[in-house]
Order: structure tokens, then sequence, then C-alpha cells
């Protein structure tokens, strides 16, 4: 059996203290420390503190001699990261098997880690930044090790064997996260198992929660060290970061600050590869999965065990949170924070419309670049159509005898310019506006009714086949007259799609253009908006 399907051990503290005293020369106050299969006990003794692990019966010993290694490992390679010292006995050896009626136990002592969890503080981006970065150095530091225990194909917590999780969802008692942990393990079989292969791999701890990372006791946004290395196990790399994102954002309140942080924070001590950051996302989403999955089961099996449900409820909230969350945003998102550009095919696009051979269609029958113009910049305002103070529109017009205008996005508190993520055009009332490319309409909102919002089309392009596509967005205010299109219509370059209608206190009206390499750029949905 293994130590999935036992218990955890039961020394009463009388016997832990004798196993202490005996095996290892420690004596001290014990203090019993919560743990899903083995039985662990803080030791306050005046050498130090410690921590006396006694394996569940079915543990493997080659996998506790591998956890032995890999501290080992650090110790020599990193001494600066926190992480537990091994602790041998007074042999020598590195464990001890103690035996209680018909079970043999195998007993260890480690250094204590001192700080607070991660779990005790409320997640910040700074802090999500500081455990990115630790995790980071973490993974460069563990590149050179390897052990033959950590090919543990069957081991249950291994994201790589996620589908074994299936069984468990019937032990979920919410309906509807039993339909999100269906889902999210059919999206990884369909769509991410078949792209590990050409991941890079390596041994991972495979545990960054929130109850294994300990923080500086004297700075709670700096994360300090990691300790329980008994999900050690041979995976794909950016697992590692998957695992410890997918605790950093439960309860987070500033849930894509958060996730920008820890991508950023450990890309920069870890640099990622393309193909990690498009799986990202689900791989955090199943460790979730997997964690209300396998803690449903087990707090079944064992019910005295209150550990085991410790984090269902914030992770089943989170699932909620991410299933209402779009995998093409979250990659764009990571893509930015660890140093890409917005989308895969970004610099291909870009190449092909500087090429010449994608020559854009006049807007409304002007050529921007030699037209009579006036350029003036918005004010800070998500409403794009009062952005701008009409009558001082009027008046630049007539001052600069003006065809169009130009408005550029507001300046940031410092006094610099925004990056040109849009481009307001002023045009005279009843202008109509052409597509600057052929393509197929993505969506399309009609204001005319007298919604807010306004309205807005978006245009998907492909220069460079279906793989490498662009978008373009025409957004108009209330009340302009937008041509009725839906989803998947086609549309010729030049092609009219509205008319914008003039505002009060000019004969000027106003269209806002967008051009980007991924349909939430295209439709103004970035990540300042999705906080």
């Amino acid at each position: 059996m293994s130590a999935f399907d036992m218990p955890p051990p039961n020394f009463r503290v009388d016997e832990l203290r004798a196993i202490a005293s005996r095996h290892f020369g420690i004596c001290g106050e014990f203090t019993p420390l919560d743990s899903e299969r083995d039985q662990n006990s803080k030791i306050a003794a005046d050498s130090g503190a410690y921590v006396l692990k006694v394996a569940n019966a079915g543990e493997n010993t080659s996998v506790l001699a591998m956890q032995c290694a890999a501290l080992r490992h650090l110790e020599q390679v990193a001494p600066d990261i926190g992480v537990p010292r091994i602790v041998s006995a007074k042999d020598g050896a590195q464990f001890v098997n103690v035996r209680r009626g018909r079970d043999e136990f195998i007993v260890r002592v480690v250094t204590f880690l001192r700080g607070p969890l991660l779990g005790s503080v409320p997640a910040t981006p700074r802090l999500a930044r500081s455990l990115g970065s630790f995790l980071g150095k973490f993974s460069r530091a563990m590149r050179g090790f390897g052990h033959p225990a950590s090919h543990r194909s069957d081991f249950l917590w291994s994201l790589e064997s996620a589908s074994r999780v299936r069984e468990y969802v019937e032990d979920v008692e919410a309906r509807d996260v039993r339909k999100i942990c269906l889902d999210c393990l059919a999206r990884h079989e369909q769509f991410v198992s078949r792209r590990l292969p050409k991941l890079r791999s390596a041994t991972l701890h495979q545990d960054g929660n929130d109850d294994n990372i300990v923080l500086s006791q004297w700075n709670h946004e700096q994360v300090a060290g990691i300790f329980d290395f008994g999900d050690m196990v041979f995976g794909r790399q950016i697992n590692e970061l998957a695992v410890a994102m997918a605790y950093i954002l439960l309860n987070a309140r500033d849930f894509w600050g958060n996730a920008r942080e820890i991508v950023a924070g450990y890309a920069k001590e870890f640099p990622l590869e393309e193909e990690e950051i498009e799986v990202l996302f689900d791989l955090m989403r199943l460790r979730l999965v997997m964690s209300v999955c396998i803690s449903s089961r087990r707090a079944k099996l064992f019910p005295d065990n209150s550990y085991l449900r410790i984090s269902q409820a914030p992770a089943s909230a989170l699932l909620r949170r991410l299933a209402a969350t779009d995998a093409e945003l979250a990659e764009i998102i990571f893509r930015d924070a660890a140093g890409f550009s917005p989308t895969k095919h970004h610099g291909e696009i870009a190449r092909r419309l500087e090429s010449g051979d994608r020559i854009p269609a006049r807007v409304a029958g002007f050529e921007i670049g030699s037209a009579r113009r006036f350029v003036v910049r918005a004010r800070k305002t998500s409403d794009f159509a009062r952005a701008y103070v009409w009558d001082e529109i009027g008046e630049l017009a007539s001052e600069f005898n003006a065809e169009i205008g130009l408005g550029l996005p507001p300046e940031s508190p410092g006094g610099t310019a925004n990056s040109p993520e849009w481009l307001d055009i002023f045009l005279p009332g009843g202008s109509a506006i052409g597509a600057l490319f052929k393509g197929e309409v993505v969506f399309a909102r009609n204001g005319d009714s007298g919604e807010e919002a306004g309205g807005i089309i978006v245009i998907r392009h492909s220069p460079g086949g279906d793989d490498t596509p662009f978008f373009s967005s025409y957004e108009f205010p209330r009340n302009s007259s937008i041509c009725e299109l839906s989803a998947f219509d086609p549309i010729d370059v030049g092609q009219i799609i509205g008319r914008i209608k003039a505002e009060p206190g000019t004969d000027f009206g106003i269209v806002r253009l967008r051009c980007a390499s991924s349909v939430f750029q295209a439709s103004g949905v970035g990540a300042e908006d999705a906080t």
C-alpha cells in the first residue's frame, strides 16, 4: 500500500521524545505540526529548533533518500537558499528505522525554518514577486540535481499524471466545482498533454503552497525559505511555477497583480520559454483541480485529519473565478510579465505589415499622413467620448483649418506619454468609417440604442495565414450608426462598417482605432482593465 492509502503515524509525545533523545541526542519541548501523510513535530531545544519527521509506513525508502540528497545538493550549490538542513543521527545516518508493533517507520530530523508562513499574511504583488524570484533561484539551483526515485509516474500529486484524479471528482461536494474539474481535465487531455513532451523537465519540489513557504521574520513581503520536500518528482519545469501560482492567488485581492509579479519574478531568475507560457494557465488550474479532488477523497478516508480540507474552500472559489477567465488573456499577461511580446507571432505580423504587401485602406477617405490635422491628448477617463472638451476640439479644428484630428492616450502620472495603444480620429459628423484590412468579424456591438458603452466592431485579419492573426477594432460613441454585423461575417478592405455622429459643441465626431496581436488588446481589455 502507498502512503496515500494509509493513515499518518500517531506516536505519542513521550514516544517521540524517546526517539529524538535516543537516536539524535536532542531534547526539548515538542509541538505537533500539520501534515498530510506523515507525523511531524517541532522540537524547541537549547541548541536550536528542529523538526522530527516520522514518515508514513507506506513511504518508499528511496523517496526519502532522494529528499535528503536534494537538501544536501542545495546546501552545496546554493547555501543562500533557505531550506532545512539535515541533522544526522548519532551514528551518522541520515535517518533511522523505528519499529512499532508490526509497522516500521523511518524517522529523520531537520532544522526548523523560523518565520511566518505564506498563508498567514495577505498576498500582495510585492510578495508574489519575491516568491517568484525565490522559486526562480531554486529552479536554477536544482538544474544539476537528479535522482532515480524522482521518476515516479504513479505519484498521486504529480501534474504529469493528473488524469488519475478523474475518479476522485465524484467526491467533490459542490456540483459546479465538479463540472469545472471535469472541464479542466478534458482540456488537459485534449490541449495540454500533447504540448508537454517538448517542454523542459527537471526534478521539482512541486509543492510551493502557502503552508510550505516561509517568510522573513523582519519583512513579511520577503520569502525566506521552503520546506516539505515530500512531493518531489521529475516533471515539466513549468510545473514548479504553476503550483506556486495556484496558491499565491488563493484569496488574492489583486488577482492579476499577483499573477503578473510571480511570473515576472520567476522569469527574471530563471527565464521561461514561450511554449511553457502557453500551458501555464492550464497547469495552474490543474493543480487546483488536483487539490480539490485529492483532498475530497482523502477527507472521506481519514475524516479526523482536518488538515486535508484546509485549502478546499479557497481552491474551489479560485477555480470558479478561473473558469470565467479566458486562457488567452492570461497568456498575454504572462507573456508580458516574462518579457515576451503579447502574442507569439507579434514580430512576424509586424514584419508582414511593414513589408508593404498589406496596404491599409483610408479610414474615411482621408490620407491621414497628408491631411490638415490637429493633435490633442485625451484626459484620464474610461469613456473616450468624454475624454475631450468638445468646445476645444471645435476651436482646434477652426484654428488649424483641419480636415481631421488625432487624439492620443493621456500622459502618465510622471508626465510621460503612455504607449499608443489606441488612436482617436476626429472626423466631420456623418463620415463613413471603412475597414483598414480584409478579414472577418470577431464580434460587434451596436450602440444605437443609447447604451452608455457605445458600439464596437473587432475584426480578425490573417496576413500570414490562420496561425498568425492580428486584430483591429473600431469603437464608436453611443448613438453612432454602426452597420449590422455579426461574428464570422466577412469584411472587405475599405468596406463601410459605421458612421460617426457630430458631438455637441463641434461639427466633428470621433472613432477609436486599435490594432493589436490579440483580440483582448484590440477590444480594449488589458491587464489594467482585468484587475
